[in-house]
């Protein structure tokens, strides 16, 4: 289990970059495979009973959420470059 902001959150140095972008990966190419073996009128369909948001919105707002944190990543990258 990781507790928030525990070290796992965000671990030290350009390994620790390394490990979150290959994570990154691994959950975006998990993701795929999930969305492909979907029945395309699945993604217009709740995602459950309860939820207000189709499968496509729920998609689409996970791809927003990550290309956001990758942009914090690379603003970061490049702070941090020696001028």
């Amino acid at each position: 289990t990781i507790t928030l902001c525990s070290a796992e959150d965000y671990p030290p140095g350009e390994e620790g970059l390394s490990e979150v972008l290959e994570q990154l990966k691994t959950n975006q190419v998990a993701l795929l495979a999930a969305s492909a073996a979907q029945n395309a009128d699945r993604y217009h369909q709740p995602l459950d009973a309860k939820s207000a948001y189709t499968v496509a919105e729920l998609l689409h707002g996970v791809l927003h959420h990550d290309i956001y944190h990758l942009g914090q990543i690379g603003l970061l990258l490049r702070l941090m470059e020696p001028a």
